[in-house]
């Protein structure tokens, strides 16, 4: 079941934002208001940890651009994924290949963002049927638009009563 991500559920859950002057409750509230609109449902049960990850990344993103702009930098400017650091005599260097993903743009530059494309490669495989029911034989019976748009050969066939589409291997549609 889903709630609705207010401020305290978001630093209950995520207690790392709760410094109010660096992650103000407007910042928490405004990217949650984005995370609802934004946030695809089929994360079922852990549709708010999807919509936690959203705002986490999002409030650190912007800690990024003002700890800039409170060292005289310009806030926003895009730099990646740290892979070197050197100061007087110590250089360190980061595995990127490990903490970031090929084409994952923004999403790689926080841990929540990586965390959110796990769970978005996971519960984002898959088509998904709009307005589908159980037919007379056991298929499904779609949106009658559904029919017109799919890419599938279909084969049509006979059973009993119902006529039926195949669209995939053990996958019919009524027709």
């Amino acid at each position: 079941m889903t709630t609705a991500i207010t401020p305290s559920k978001f630093v209950t859950d995520f207690p790392e934002f709760g410094n109010e002057s660096m992650f103000p409750l407007s910042g928490i509230t405004f990217w949650a208001t984005v995370a609802a609109l934004l946030i695809n449902p089929r994360f079922g049960s852990i549709l708010n940890l999807a919509m936690e990850l959203f705002i986490a990344h999002n409030l650190a993103l912007e800690a990024f651009a003002q700890a800039a702009t409170d060292n005289g930098g310009i806030p926003g400017l895009n730099r990646g994924v740290i892979s070197s650091e050197a100061g007087s005599a110590l250089n360190v260097s980061y595995d990127t290949a490990n903490a970031s993903y090929q084409n994952a743009g923004h999403w790689n530059l926080t841990t929540y963002g990586t965390r959110l494309r796990d769970l978005t490669m996971i519960f984002g495989a898959g088509p998904i049927q709009v307005g589908v029911t159980v037919g007379c034989c056991g298929c499904l019976y779609p949106n009658p638009n559904l029919l017109a748009s799919l890419a599938w050969e279909m084969r049509g066939s006979n059973m009993g009563d119902c006529t039926y589409i195949d669209v995939g291997p053990g996958r019919r549609l009524c027709a």
